[in-house]
């Protein structure tokens, strides 16, 4: 079995784009993925941290989430906790409308 090189801080790689799951095509309507273009998999730039807001799925309802952007996770370039004003989930706690974290902008961290 093939070891992986492990990724640095700051590197570009790719994974299978979470909006579709991989299949390059718009899970709600007959067309491109929206999040991918079509190619299965998106460039995302190292450390990745789970996207809060949409718990990974690169979704919100039927369009992609506007926090990640569809891919599922977020990049995160200094050290981080949970937002202590949504509580990591990235939403806004007090707004019945599933707005995203005044504090955070939805990505559920903030810097330490």
């Amino acid at each position: 079995m093939k070891q992986k090189t492990p990724v640095k801080a700051g590197e570009w790689v790719e994974i299978m784009c979470a909006f579709c799951g991989g299949t390059g095509k718009n899970p709600f309507a007959a067309a491109k993925c929206p999040a991918c273009g079509g190619r299965r998999k998106v460039r995302v730039q190292e450390p990745l941290l789970l996207c809060a807001y949409c718990e990974g799925t690169g979704a919100n309802g039927r369009m992609t989430c506007t926090i990640c952007g569809g891919k599922g996770v977020i990049t995160v370039k200094e050290q981080v906790q949970p937002c202590p004003a949504c509580g990591g989930h990235g939403r806004d706690v007090s707004s019945p409308l599933r707005l995203s974290c005044p504090v955070c902008e939805g990505k559920g961290v903030v810097p330490i």
